[in-house]
């Protein structure tokens, strides 16, 4: 199921949308400041990982989100029931309303109004930055992410992190199983305009409010352990099937049925195949070269012939473990190189030590990846995220990927993006300032308040 519109209306109490999902996989939508394309995300993120709180506090009317199957979310957001701008110790908030109409061909399947949990604080406020790791208080009852650069409230802050603060939280009943299926059945990766930095949490105690809290990472270094960790993973999968296979290929060898039919041509190409996926396999990183055996060039008898096909169809299935991972690392790499390439940089991924960058300026020398400049660092991470943290067939939500890049990479976004389309069957909306990304592809822009048709 994939979304095929979205509505938004009273956005800011004055702003209302229609927003077509082109049928080519990829939706840009741009204007100028102030009309809401990141809000838009956010929203369409909130919704589909049910974060009521986000959802209560963005400034919205009705939320309509038309799926292809003629299903559609309508979100209401009521703020009749505010009372109190100022939470004082012991005083209870009561926020926006929320209700969830789920429907299909006209009939109501599922209604849901997701009550605000009633919580109360009793702490000074100076422990949550203390207690959440990134939290930076601007204001009274207002914080910034930094994490995410974006600005949280209290309301949010009792909500999303009750557990690591000293409050009482009274839990919300969980939404009826047909729409939380709905819900669920869309898998959603927002990328947003900060993305460079993460701030990781050693401890979760929420008694323990010491500053060693605080480690903010590059996410390039964060990225070049993680792909150690996927290929480790692989290789320890196909090492048990390889302990499985040895181990019973004799007594598979005297079980099998051979056939006849199979020709010493079938056998070589077969043995050609897995030659030339282990070398993309060494390629990419994710194996070791080895010494190829040769292949018998003379006629082969029958029970060699038997030999080498099991032995063939044992070697095949240990590597068809690595296809996904070795099709992403391909696309990842392929990406990665044609932007550095102009810049006498090379980049591939070694089991390892992750990500390798070499330069070419003088001599050959190694770069570390959190050495690169921030633009090549944007790009890393986002076609990581796109092809090593999102599920196949997700929707991608992308704020301001043109940040840090100049024009001719701006330029060629949408052709690398089409790269994971075809291989992720992902869907994109993707929030932007800039006409160098859309290029030439108008016909997959929609303008909000402000924003130009061509």
């Amino acid at each position: 199921m994939k979304i095929e519109k979205i509505i938004v209306k009273k956005l800011f109490g004055y702003l209302d949308y229609e927003i077509p999902l082109k049928p080519d996989n990829i939706t840009l939508i741009h204007g100028p400041n102030g009309c809401g394309k990141t809000t838009i995300l956010r929203l369409l993120d909130a919704v589909f990982k049910c974060n009521y709180t986000i959802i209560r506090n963005t400034p919205f009317k009705e939320l309509y989100i038309v799926f292809d199957d003629k299903a559609n979310l309508k979100i209401e957001r009521n703020v009749a029931d505010i009372i109190d701008s100022v939470l004082s110790p012991g005083k209870i908030r009561k926020p926006a309303n929320l209700t969830l109409t789920y429907s299909k061909r006209g009939k109501k399947d599922q209604f849901y109004s997701p009550e605000a949990p009633v919580i109360e604080k009793s702490f000074p406020l100076e422990i949550i930055r203390q207690a959440i790791p990134g939290l930076e208080r601007i204001g009274p009852e207002e914080w910034i992410n930094r994490n995410t650069d974006e600005i949280v409230t209290l309301e949010d802050i009792l909500e999303l992190y009750s557990d690591q603060l000293p409050i009482r939280k009274r839990s919300i009943p969980k939404p009826p199983p047909l729409l939380e299926k709905i819900l669920k059945t869309i898998d959603v990766l927002f990328i947003q305009s900060q993305r460079l930095t993460k701030t990781t949490i050693f401890k979760q105690d929420p008694r323990y409010y010491a500053e060693k809290q605080r480690n903010v990472r590059d996410v390039v270094d964060l990225y070049s352990n993680e792909i150690k960790d996927i290929i480790s993973k692989k290789l320890i999968e196909s090492g048990i099937i390889a302990q499985s296979k040895d181990r019973t290929f004799p007594s598979r060898l005297l079980q099998s049925t051979f056939s006849n039919g199979i020709s010493q041509q079938e056998i070589t190409d077969k043995f050609n195949q897995m030659e030339e996926k282990s070398k993309k396999l060494v390629a990419a990183g994710i194996s070791d070269a080895q010494e190829s055996l040769p292949f018998p060039k003379e006629k082969i008898e029958e029970m060699e012939k038997k030999v080498l096909w099991l032995y063939l169809q044992d070697v095949e299935e240990k590597l068809k473990v690595f296809d996904d991972l070795q099709q992403k690392i391909e696309t990842f790499m392929t990406i990665i190189n044609s932007k550095l390439n102009n810049r006498e940089k090379s980049f591939k991924i070694n089991r390892e030590e992750g990500f390798v960058f070499h330069s070419y300026f003088g001599e050959k020398q190694s770069l570390a990846p959190k050495s690169l400049s921030s633009g090549e660092q944007h790009q890393l991470v986002v076609f990581y995220e796109l092809l090593f943290k999102a599920r196949k067939g997700s929707l991608i939500l992308i704020d301001e990927p043109e940040i840090s890049q100049h024009l001719e990479w701006q330029r060629r976004f949408l052709s690398d993006l089409t790269k994971v389309v075809a291989l992720e069957n992902h869907s994109f909306l993707i929030a932007t300032h800039s006409p160098q990304i859309i290029n030439d592809r108008w016909d997959l822009s929609v303008p909000l308040k402000g924003g130009i048709d061509e």
